[in-house]
């Protein structure tokens, strides 16, 4: 019997909510096939649903509690934040587990897994992999994606240059080219049993222009089209497909400025920012703070001139990015509580400063008032609640790394998104005056293949997919994993539905990949005549 091989496209954002209405019109004629021919439904991120902790969740089938990465930062030695790096992740991810067992595996641009670790296959690293760094395992890889003209991530700058503009559709559609190409040439050279391969700009396009579907379209055409291509070169008799995302998308319709809430409680104090030392270097940023000029009174001045619906017409989206959100920084040194993304308003975190509070018991009662008034927010503009649920760090993220876990983490309800910025207003709801997109919860899977039962499924979450895949694979699964294996997509007949879902202690690998590593020397010392 063939041995089974899985690939795995994941669409980072990617939601149902834009897929289903191009597919009704016969858009999308790829996503079509799949889901009449294939098992898929919601795929339940993580909490927060951002980036990282939800790409490592799904490559370790853990929560962030067990491998220790919370957010885009971590504490370095000197308990200074830095962006964090695969070395960070401290639990064995699938690939791991598939070397003990000589499967080879392609990942290609996984967020999260600079510097690119040595394994039995290739590995490209993805976003937050350092401008000038080596990206590839083996090394020769990288010589391969350099003459291809291969790209890890949209350039900052020309995303701010073109946002709004036909030209972003156009860079990231390249860059959607030159992804699946060195796809193609890696799988040809190298072979092997998992591929992985993450389309980003799904993400980038919805951040952007969420409100504009049309623009959103034409990158979800584009990968459709893409997908058929790669399918038609790819895909064998045992291969099993599996399209993923790390979390859903949302129109953002209102602003929930945190660090205001806090501050109105008398929990966050502020200094006022120095223009010479804020992000921006341009010559308008620094005029317009100079003047006072911020994103919140330009857009008062709009209304009250009665052009608010012209807004963008009359002052377009890349000229937006030079206007200063605030006037105002959090004096974190001052401050009891404070928003806690360090990198995106997506990480829904709040901080307490430890240093402000007395004791243990004060800690607790101060966080359960801030818990309290958090779940009793309401928009006062439809009077409902603003948040879906609040948690206790440590009661969400369970495992050795819980007493690392952020105090309070926040899951916001569909539309509203958390803004760290401080207004001299003070106010804690507002309406978002650009058209984009924020993260929500519910992400989209779908399994493909001639042992995949059709059918739409239920309770499906990023961290059941290791499981499912090892388990394709004949392989056990390590008993401190927190997802499971979604034994209800396979076809009642095959063997996956059929055979048993082994469980072992993590032991197990830790035993298998010692052996392995002595083995490794020992070849190497015969290839040296030393024994």
């Amino acid at each position: 019997m063939e041995k089974p091989k899985v690939f795995v496209v994941g669409l980072d954002g990617a939601t149902w909510d834009v897929i289903l209405p191009l597919v009704e019109k016969n858009e999308l004629p790829m996503f079509k096939k799949l889901i009449e021919h294939g098992a898929w439904g919601v795929l339940k991120s993580t909490i927060p649903p951002v980036t990282i902790p939800a790409w490592p969740a799904f490559v370790t089938g853990k929560n962030p509690g067990k491998f220790g990465v919370f957010d885009f930062f971590v504490l370095d030695d000197k308990n200074k934040p830095r962006i964090v790096t695969s070395k960070d992740i401290t639990s064995k991810k699938i690939w791991n587990y598939l070397d003990c067992f000589g499967f080879k595996s392609i990942i290609l641009n996984l967020p999260n897994s600079y510097p690119p670790e040595k394994l039995r296959g290739v590995m490209i690293s993805g976003m937050l992999t350092p401008e000038g760094k080596s990206f590839a395992y083996p090394p020769e890889v990288e010589k391969i994606a350099s003459e291809i003209g291969y790209v890890i991530e949209i350039n900052v700058t020309a995303k701010r240059k073109y946002r709004g503009k036909q030209r972003l559709i156009e860079e990231l559609l390249k860059i959607i080219d030159k992804r699946f190409e060195l796809a193609d040439v890696l799988i040809e050279k190298y072979g092997c049993d998992f591929f992985f391969i993450l389309i980003r700009e799904t993400d980038i396009i919805q951040h952007f222009e969420y409100k504009n579907l049309e623009k959103v379209a034409r990158i979800y055409k584009h990968v459709d089209g893409k997908l058929t291509e790669f399918l038609k070169k790819h895909f064998t008799g045992e291969t099993l497909f599996i399209l993923m995302s790390d979390h859903g998308f949302s129109p953002l319709k209102r602003y929930v400025y945190i660090n205001n809430f806090l501050h109105n409680k008398g929990l966050l104090k502020t200094r006022k920012l120095n223009s010479c030392n804020t992000k921006s270097s341009s010559w308008m940023y620094r005029a317009l703070f100079r003047a006072g000029i911020t994103k919140g009174k330009l857009a008062k001045i709009f209304k009250k001139l009665k052009v608010d619906s012209l807004m963008l017409k009359l002052l377009p989206l890349s000229a937006l990015n030079e206007v200063p959100t605030s006037l105002y920084e959090v004096d974190i040194l001052k401050s009891v509580a404070f928003f806690g993304g360090k990198l995106t308003i997506e990480s829904t975190y709040i901080l307490i400063n430890k240093e402000k509070v007395n004791d243990e018991k004060e800690y607790e009662a101060l966080r359960e008032s801030i818990m309290r008034d958090l779940k009793n927010l309401l928009d006062p503009e439809t009077g409902k609640p603003v948040i879906l649920e609040v948690f206790k760090g440590e009661d969400l993220f369970r495992g050795g790394f819980s007493k690392d876990a952020p105090d309070i983490v926040v899951l916001l309800n569909k539309g509203y998104s958390m803004n760290a910025s401080i207004t001299e207003d003070g106010k804690i709801i507002e309406s978002v005056p650009t058209p984009s997109g924020t993260h929500d919860i519910d992400g989209m899977v779908i399994f493909y293949g001639k042992k995949i039962k059709p059918q739409k499924i239920q309770n499906a979450t990023i961290y059941d997919l290791m499981p499912t895949i090892l388990h394709i694979f004949g392989l056990p699964i390590p008993d401190d994993v927190d997802g499971r294996v979604l034994k209800e997509v396979f076809d009642p007949n095959s063997e996956f539905a059929k055979g048993e879902v082994r469980v072992v202690n993590p032991s197990y690998y830790d035993d298998l990949d010692e052996k392995s590593k002595i083995k490794a020397k020992i070849r190497k010392l015969k290839i040296k005549d030393k024994i």
